[in-house]
């Protein structure tokens, strides 16, 4: 899932989002320009359907057939919001009508918040600003 807030962004570049929403997904084998070409080869995504499967061999050969939808194949470590590695069938760019499995997402996204104030934190010190400028207006 991607949410991205587009407020105050005229130029909005919803391929850029992707592209950083796969970066920080642990996205590795692709740079922007190479994931600008994968992007291209996708057909339209209001389409997708979503399939489950045993295994990634029970996926079989990536066909024509097989595209507009998501593959889910359990992950081989699964934990809380992660139970399954999403697959998609892409075409490559080939003379040949040549289809490709991609690893469209696996793993979590984690955001360490270790370094920003808590509710309590500030609740705390807006309550000493407070006396600090009840103390201050009373000696005026």
């Amino acid at each position: 899932m991607i949410w991205v807030d587009t407020k105050d962004k005229a130029e909005f570049d919803h391929l850029n989002a992707v592209y950083h929403a796969y970066k920080e997904a642990g996205g590795t084998a692709l740079d922007q320009s190479k994931f600008a070409e994968a992007f291209a080869n996708l057909t339209n995504t209001s389409g997708f359907s979503i399939q489950i499967v045993e295994s990634f061999e029970a996926l079989g050969e990536p066909t024509k057939d097989k595209q507009n939808v998501i593959w889910l194949v359990p992950a081989s470590q699964t934990e809380v919001n992660n139970l399954y590695d999403e697959y998609i069938v892409v075409k490559a760019e080939t003379m040949l009508d040549t289809y490709l499995w991609e690893k469209w997402g696996s793993g979590t996204i984690t955001v360490d918040l270790s370094n920003y104030y808590t509710k309590a934190e500030v609740d705390n010190i807006k309550q000493n600003l407070e006396e600090l400028i009840e103390d201050t207006s009373s000696m005026v």
